[in-house]
């Protein structure tokens, strides 16, 4: 059944989106609001979303515009309107595009009809949400008021709502629309690694040619072969990062131990609350050939260190280029959220992912035995 609705989903797009890239109209309806002036559309690159390119700019007449666009693939634009605030994002398709707006606040302007968009904004909304839930806690830990009283559960609790929010809509995005174009474009952005392997190959497989040659459909799919390179069972990728004192440690150094190499941020809620059972399966098996390699994706060492104090990190093996998200290691793991795990056998092959708490615990006796 999955198969065969993805195949139909598929025709339905081929069927919408005939060419890679075709004209597109963008039509806005202002008149029930005073907006006036200026608007630019403008393209993020799908690879490095710093660089924006201006794609067309029109002024509004009589509360409407319209942008004819050619050799513009389907995927998302933003427009901007001279001297007001904010920005709007809109999922464009072939053909017509409309957008209206029934306040005088830009960037809550309405793309009816437009499931993409929807799937777009949606998926924007909720990782928006989580992000600002994480600093909320980030910044919690700072504070010691909060650290104690009922609002730092709070945090917790939404921050858990929020995620299962986002599991269940990411679930429903391969599950039901799988060949949509705003699909194809979120999982290209980091999220193929939140489904087995072999349903993203398939679902690529699947996809109209139109897609799979866009800018999000090559990423989508090199992030696929990336991915194969980070099975279970296939070699960990080696790498070396500096240690506390400079020194170089590399994966390749704990060959012949059962290796977790560890994810980690000292602004993260979670990763900070995971610690202290990794501390306690450390003590437990460290003498069986456990060892532990911590990654830090902090940007400053005193913050790092801090967090290594802190939260009692007794084993020596601490690394980070302080790069942040930018991290060497992280970027070669495909890394995209932290806490995030890779535990690797004494042969150096990966083994497993993600495991936390009484999984990570039982997995690890199972490789010490």
């Amino acid at each position: 059944m999955k198969k065969i609705l993805i195949i139909v989903w598929c025709m339905m797009l081929g069927a919408c989106i005939n060419t890679l890239k075709t004209p597109t109209k963008i039509k806005g309806d202002f008149s029930k609001v005073d907006l006036e002036g200026v608007i630019y559309l403008t393209k993020k690159d799908v690879k490095n979303p710093k660089k924006v390119d201006l794609i067309d700019s029109t002024t509004i007449n009589k509360g409407k515009f319209v942008f004819n666009l050619k050799n513009v693939e389907v995927g998302p634009l933003t427009l901007k309107l001279k001297g007001k605030k904010g920005t709007l994002d809109v999922f464009v398709l072939n053909g017509v595009t409309k957008i209206n707006a029934n306040t005088e606040k830009f960037s809550d302007s309405q793309v009816p009809g437009n499931v993409s968009d929807s799937l777009y904004k949606r998926n924007n909304t909720l990782n928006m949400s989580l992000v600002f839930v994480q600093l909320g806690l980030a910044y919690g830990n700072k504070i010691e008021k909060l650290s104690s009283d009922s609002a730092k559960q709070v945090l917790i609790e939404l921050y858990k709502k929020t995620s299962e929010e986002l599991k269940i809509f990411k679930e429903d995005l391969v599950s039901k629309y799988p060949g949509d174009p705003a699909t194809v474009y979120i999982l290209s952005r980091g999220d193929v690694k939140d489904y087995p392997l072999k349903d993203m190959m398939t679902l690529y497989q699947k996809l109209p040619v139109q897609i799979q040659e866009t800018s999000y459909g090559k990423l989508f799919n090199e992030q696929i072969q990336k991915l194969s390179s980070l099975s279970i069972g296939v070699a960990a990728p080696d790498f070396s990062l500096p240690d506390t004192s400079g020194k170089m440690i590399s994966v390749s150094s704990f060959r012949d131990k059962i290796l977790m190499i560890d994810f980690w941020a000292s602004w993260c809620g979670p990763c900070r609350r995971e610690n202290p059972n990794v501390v306690e399966i450390y003590k437990d098996y460290h003498s069986k050939g456990f060892e532990v390699l911590s990654v830090s994706l902090d940007k400053t060492k005193e913050a790092w260190l801090k967090a290594i104090s802190e939260d009692g990190l007794i084993w020596p093996s601490h690394v980070s280029d302080l790069q942040g998200w930018n991290n060497a290691a992280a970027k070669l793991y495909f890394v995209s959220a932290v806490p995030c795990t890779i535990l690797i056998d004494r042969e150096g092959k990966i083994v497993a992912k993600n495991l936390r708490g009484e999984e990570l615990r039982a997995k690890v006796k199972e490789l010490c035995q």
